[in-house]
């Protein structure tokens, strides 16, 4: 018998507020620490290790997902989250503690195994104790959730560390997480799924060497380049991973990712819709932020201002739809059109910015991404959901987390790798004729980047020492920087726009018919 469906309806909301709370607790943290990464590397040293830093976390949160929902059928629901929120917190402390940059990049990493295993175990955990249409709901709430964070973590984070310091920021929720393991322990029962008990560890780890190896390509590449040996050897890695992942699945019976999840046709159309919208969710801050301090000369106070605006839009949409898609019984269809269609409309407005377009386009693009990205951050969840078998929903909800997540994570790096190689390719062409009778390439070499257009002081304090012809040569030639940048930056948007046109199009082919329950759902093969 499925204890959490015997729940009273005031037991569940109990339950479902403590899982929210789970989810705060990551969300938040994750939204703090965004504001003192700078600063740990400055303690630490060793800045070679950023970049990682913040790959690993990806990286090991998304590998985590569909072992830990395996995991979550064989040990218990409620075991799994309470062990994520334990290795998130544990690793959080250590990581806190860290005497070098070494160690901080390796409990980063435990950070992301903690939260994989927690994330996917929540959302599957919503899906088990509601049904139907309340489903929505809760997952609905999961991008207002997401937007809180959003909006108050980095400012608490910064005054966390202009009181006490960086470390500080990482040991400021650890208390969420004990109270949260101890109500999860006293109040959620720990439903385990009857059958076969196998680990399909073969399946963990070639899926580990493929997205590994994809990751780490593409994060590579945009600073080493394609024919870098390094390189080279995490594509082939991703590619034997890849291919070996897909023959261990086949032959193995009990497969991290069931293959028969692909004969259900409004499953496969809405992981393709979600895998093309996150390289889209994971881009736009990033690039919006760039072309706001670049290209416009925007100070961080302004821009975040902006985004501030995205992050509370994104609090309210969440809801929203989420109530919006219960009122329609379950179904996703027209509304997700009409969500991407905006999305859409607001990033072909990004890609036609230049220094001169009013401010308040700005905040109406943000407003439209903002609530784009709550809204979506919980539909695609809920749809699947109520589409899927009751013995399905872990292994469907854990390969739509994993998948979004890579698919966002790498393309952000393809994004970066797109960006950078195409402005490279147009600085050739920026300097004008005579500009280095004045002065020579290797004085104008920094002011050749996006870091040097945002560097205003610097730029008027170094054309000041030139003379009057060579001031306005200098000050062309940063006309020209501005134009390439803007110009390379509107290939990203244009390549996100074409995403946007494929989950566009996947949402138009899905057909809905009438609403189920998970209990007696037939697949829409």
């Amino acid at each position: 018998m499925d204890d959490t469906q015997n729940m009273n309806k005031s037991k569940k909301i109990v339950v479902t507020v403590t899982l929210f709370l789970a989810l705060a607790e990551i969300l938040f943290f994750n939204a703090m620490a965004r504001t003192v990464g700078a600063y740990i590397t400055a303690d630490l040293g060793d800045v070679s290790l950023f970049t990682l830093m913040n790959t690993i976390f990806f990286l090991c949160s998304t590998l985590a997902m569909p072992i830990s929902c395996k995991l979550g059928d064989i040990f218990g629901r409620r075991n799994m989250i309470a062990l994520g929120i334990g290795i998130y917190s544990v690793s959080m402390l250590f990581a806190g503690l860290s005497t070098n940059m070494l160690m901080h990049v390796i409990f980063r990493g435990g950070q992301g195994l903690g939260q994989g295993f927690m994330l996917a175990n929540a959302l599957t955990a919503i899906g088990e104790i509601h049904t139907g249409a309340d489903k929505a709901k809760y997952l609905g709430m999961y991008g207002t959730i997401t937007g809180i964070c959003n909006i108050f973590g980095p400012t608490i984070g910064g005054v966390i560390y202009d009181k006490l310091g960086w470390r500080a920021v990482f040991y400021a929720t650890i208390v969420i997480g004990v109270i949260v393991v101890a109500l999860l322990l006293t109040m959620y029962p720990n439903q385990k799924k009857d059958g076969d008990k196998y680990i399909d560890i073969p399946g963990f780890l070639t899926l580990a060497v493929a997205a590994t190896g994809a990751v780490l390509g593409f994060n590579w590449a945009g600073s080493k380049g394609f024919n870098n040996p390094t390189v080279i050897v995490m594509f082939v890695l991703a590619v034997v991973g890849a291919v070996a992942f897909v023959f261990v699945e086949k032959k193995s019976k009990n497969p991290l990712i069931p293959f028969e999840l692909f004969t259900n046709k409004y499953f496969v159309l809405c992981l393709l819709a979600a895998c093309a919208i996150w390289p889209c969710m994971f881009s736009s801050n990033v690039y919006f932020t760039l072309y706001a301090q670049a290209i416009r000369g925007m100070a961080a106070t302004a821009s975040g201002a902006i985004l501030s605006v995205q992050a509370i839009v994104n609090t309210i949409a969440g809801t929203v739809v989420g109530f919006a898609i219960a009122f329609r019984k379950g179904r996703i269809k027209e509304i997700m059109i009409a969500i991407i269609a905006l999305y859409a409309v607001s990033m072909f407005l990004q890609s036609t910015c230049t220094a001169t377009t009013p401010i308040w386009l700005l905040y109406v693009m943000m407003c439209i991404i903002g609530f784009g990205n709550g809204a979506v951050m919980g539909a695609f969840t809920a749809g699947i959901q109520n589409n899927l078998a009751k013995e399905d929903i872990s292994a469907g909800t854990a390969t739509l987390q994993c998948f979004q997540s890579l698919t966002g994570t790498i393309g952000l790096s393809i994004m970066g790798l797109v960006l950078s190689k195409s402005f490279a390719g147009k600085l050739a062409t920026v300097v004008p004729e005579g500009l280095l009778d004045f002065t020579t390439e290797e004085a104008i070499a920094p002011f050749k980047s996006a870091t040097g257009l945002m560097n205003v002081a610097g730029t008027k304090e170094f054309a000041e020492t030139l003379p009057e012809r060579g001031q306005e040569l200098f000050n062309t030639m940063m006309q020209n920087v501005n134009a390439a940048y803007a110009s390379s930056l509107r290939i990203v948007f244009i390549i996100l726009l074409c995403l946007l046109a494929v989950a566009l199009i996947s949402m138009i082919l899905l057909k809905e018919n009438k609403p189920v329950e998970a209990e007696t759902v037939a697949e829409a093969k």
